[in-house]
């Protein structure tokens, strides 16, 4: 099943560029969190999936996956970019949404 896109965006901290996606993929509501900041072990990425849950939390985020920042492909301090691209984000993105399809499908 094709992947519905919500939304996705790139905003920009002081020290820092983050890129959000939100979308549907097999009955699930996804959200890919990728941050880029000017020191290495202050970034990360991480994927989410939307749970209604019915136990005493009720519904909120639960994180699916995450890439250690040492083994991130985003490069650090892209806030310094003029003109910040979503294929800036690409590969970690592809690899968080592939390995949450093996662990939701």
């Amino acid at each position: 099943m094709k992947a519905e896109l919500i939304r996705k965006s790139i905003n920009t901290g002081t020290q820092s560029l983050s890129y959000e996606e939100l979308y549907r993929e097999n009955g699930h509501t996804l959200k890919i969190d990728i941050k880029s900041d000017s020191y290495r072990f202050q970034c990360h990425a991480y994927i989410w999936e939307w749970s209604d849950a019915t136990d005493n939390r009720g519904p909120a985020w639960t994180i699916v996956d995450t890439i250690h920042f040492s083994n991130m492909k985003t490069p650090k301090g892209l806030q310094h970019q003029s003109n910040p691209s979503f294929r800036l984000f690409e590969l970690d993105t592809t690899i968080l949404k592939d390995t949450a399809r093996l662990i939701l499908n």
